[in-house]
């Protein structure tokens, strides 16, 4: 599954749409990353969608809690250190922080400030 901010759907790119089941968008929960409703809400639906993943180590009674239980067995990948890595840490999950994804914005900021502490 997926968790953005924006309106980006992974399931809409060719290359990507076999790996997502879902996509979870912050708005339609109604708040925004890193606020931990939005990962609960991702967890649920994966839930939903592969019960048979999560029935050992979720109790189908507990299901308020599933979110904490979850956590360890979630990788999260995000691109924004605050909102991705350090939310999905909050809850446990395992994260993968790929700044690849956003290399060159970083590379551009970094000469801009350069630049203008230069001048």
């Amino acid at each position: 599954g997926a968790v953005t901010d924006g309106n980006s759907d992974p399931r809409t790119i060719k290359q990507f749409a076999p790996y997502f089941d879902f996509c979870i968008n912050a708005e339609s929960v109604g708040v925004s990353k890193p606020d931990r409703r939005v990962y609960s809400q991702a967890v649920r639906k994966a839930m939903t969608l592969r019960p048979d993943i999560f029935s050992d180590i979720i109790d189908k009674d507990e299901n308020n809690i599933a979110d904490v239980v979850v956590g360890p067995y979630w990788c999260h990948i995000g691109d924004d250190y605050l909102k991705d890595i350090v939310a999905a840490k909050s809850m446990k999950m395992r994260t993968i922080y790929a700044i690849g994804l956003i290399k060159d914005k970083l590379l551009a900021d970094d000469i801009s400030s350069t630049r203008s502490s230069s001048e």
